[in-house]
């Protein structure tokens, strides 16, 4: 509708009148007004756009009749057929498009001017065909790219659903925890956005399933002892001691007040870990990477810390009694009120910034 308004405005008549002004020689060609059509559409009536449109078919020829049904096409048609009336359109364009542009041109006979809208038709034709597979390959990535976050969802989707399942009489099925533990680290390893939410969930799993005798003893009672970590919560510390991917700047593991004796974090990568309060008697955590890890009250009786970097760790007030430090890193870290033998101290790398657990030394080094 709106294009055939439009090419009541600019009708033919009117370039037929430009093209006489150009050339007065040429025989004078009958106009049909425009007036008529102007009060028609203007004057106020009930009547609805459809007739309207039929006035419109009847007062301008072929041309107004094919884009009145164009537009009424476009309007009528459900949104899939939308692109049948604009194909229409495109083809209207490529056709009398140079007609319009070469009756503009002077000192031009017949088979000039045929060839001048030919080559006018292949620039706008060549014009059409880049958009439109321009245009095809940008939905296409489009459709792509939801269809990968499609995918994508429902793996995650079944993946936190293993990683909670059980059989029917409440255990737990550790094959298939294992398997989504697996699959959330493949899809940690191939979605940097989802990287870290993803890794958060699984320490957010090893903080949430303690042993629950647990409750009942008292911190640091050596008689206490639950075992190693069940199955998938070990194949977790794999992941996180594997770190395939990187955290990026500024994030951290939190695995504070977890529950993880004998826990396998040999070479792990904890650097700025939230390790406060957590239970790591006799874990085995050699050539760790505990650089700045809070540490305070955390329980570390006999944990195995043979050249671990612990340089600028707080482990203040934790239980390090009976812990092998052998080559251990203590720069800057914080002993103070620490339970540790000056023996363990000894066979371990300190330096003046190192504060021991009667409060001597600075950590000036590791506050920046």
């Amino acid at each position: 509708m709106a294009l055939a308004l439009i090419y009541v405005d600019f009708c033919p008549a009117r370039l037929y009148n430009w093209a006489m002004a150009q050339d007065p020689q040429r025989a004078p060609v009958e106009q049909a007004p425009c007036d008529r059509m102007h009060d028609a559409i203007d004057t106020p009536s009930p009547q609805t756009s459809r007739r309207r449109m039929l006035l419109l078919l009847k007062e301008r020829g072929p041309l107004a009749t094919f884009l009145a049904l164009i537009a009424l096409a476009f309007c009528l048609l459900p949104v899939p057929y939308k692109l049948l009336p604009l194909g229409a359109l495109l083809l209207l364009v490529v056709w009398l498009g140079p007609k319009w542009q070469v009756l503009r041109s002077e000192g031009l006979n017949s088979e000039n001017r045929f060839d001048r809208e030919n080559e006018a038709r292949k620039t706008i034709a060549q014009t059409i065909g880049g958009s439109l597979v321009i245009a095809t390959l940008y939905g296409t990535e489009q459709t792509l790219f939801l269809q990968r976050e499609g995918q994508f969802a429902d793996r995650f989707t079944k993946a936190v659903e293993q990683l909670g399942a059980s059989d029917s009489n409440g255990e737990h099925r550790v094959d298939v925890r294992l398997g989504g533990v697996l699959a959330l680290e493949q899809l940690a390893r191939v979605s940097e956005m989802d990287r870290l939410p993803i890794l958060r969930l699984l320490t957010t799993y090893v903080r949430g399933n303690r042993p629950k005798l647990l409750l009942g003893a008292a911190v640091g009672n050596e008689e206490y002892d639950p075992g190693p970590p069940s199955s998938e919560i070990q194949e977790i510390l794999y992941v996180l001691r594997r770190r395939s991917v990187e955290l990026g700047a500024g994030a951290f593991i939190d695995l504070s007040g977890s529950t993880l004796w004998y826990a396998d974090l040999q070479d792990g990568r904890l650097e700025n870990a939230k390790l406060q309060r957590t239970q790591l008697n006799h874990a085995y955590l050699e050539r760790a990477q505990l650089h700045r890890a809070k540490l305070w009250e955390a329980q570390l009786v006999g944990a195995h810390l043979s050249n671990s970097d612990l340089r600028c760790a707080d482990l203040f007030e934790a239980n390090l009694k009976g812990a092998e430090l052998v080559g251990a890193h203590l720069e800057g870290a914080n002993l103070w009120k620490a339970t540790i033998d000056p023996s363990q101290i000894r066979v371990a790398h300190t330096d003046q910034h190192t504060v021991l657990p009667d409060g001597s030394g600075s950590r000036s080094s590791c506050l920046n």
